[in-house]
């Protein structure tokens, strides 16, 4: 009766201590639950952020064009002004090569490869999944520098960078010089500043005050 008694405490202990540990992985379960339910939310309040700021730079492109339009109409065929949404992707390269740096990779050919082949978010996305073959084939990487681009980009705060980098929109103006169109990169002082006036003065809802405009201008353009 004794060692039967003995058992049966032994039983009752045991069984206290797995009632305990079961209701403390009920509570962990629970927490766990609501953890993930604001992980959930947070990350559909962010899809719809990430959205939202889209449609804004979309908004703003096309603020940008319209304003190109105008100029366009009024001083076309000599002076043409366009705008390309997403030309400019200094940043989105800038932000590749600073990640990469210390990693063991080129990162500056690396970054080249990925802004001609990958916007940043379809490359957020691979990384997220960490599809190491979806960044080999679709940005032309090998083994290595896809991995070690995933682990770059994987803390939370690089690929919010990553996410969210702007692509700036791209301005040219040309220059209709010979019956040819030339952009004004390509321009000597006095073309560019043919190609500006027009614009300046075309634009301007105040005084304009210019020193010696005529500088490097041809007396024609002048007249």
């Amino acid at each position: 009766l004794v060692e039967k008694h003995k058992q049966h405490q032994a039983q009752s202990a045991e069984r206290a201590g797995l009632e305990r540990k079961r209701n403390e992985i009920k509570a962990s379960q629970e927490e766990a639950d609501t953890i993930e339910s604001q992980i959930k939310k947070m990350l559909k309040q962010r899809a719809e952020i990430i959205a939202s700021l889209s449609e804004i730079r979309d908004r703003r492109f096309a603020i940008r064009k319209s304003v190109a339009d105008r100029l366009n109409s009024a001083l076309a065929p000599n002076i043409m002004v366009s705008v390309q949404q997403h030309g400019n992707p200094d940043a989105y390269q800038e932000l590749i090569e600073a990640t990469l740096k210390g990693t063991g990779v080129r990162q500056g050919m690396v970054a080249q490869k990925l802004v001609r082949t990958l916007p940043p978010a379809r490359l957020a996305e691979l990384v997220r999944a960490t599809d190491t073959s979806g960044i080999m084939d679709q940005g032309d990487l090998n083994a290595d520098q896809a991995t070690k681009l995933i682990a770059a980009f994987g803390i939370p705060d690089k690929l919010v960078e990553l996410e969210t980098v702007e692509l700036q929109d791209e301005p040219s103006i040309k220059l209709k010089v010979g019956g040819q169109e030339k952009d004004s990169s390509s321009l000597s002082t006095g073309q560019k500043c043919t190609t500006i006036l027009p614009i300046l003065l075309l634009e301007g809802g105040n005084q304009l005050l210019i020193d010696q405009p005529e500088d490097n201008l041809d007396n024609r353009f002048i007249f």
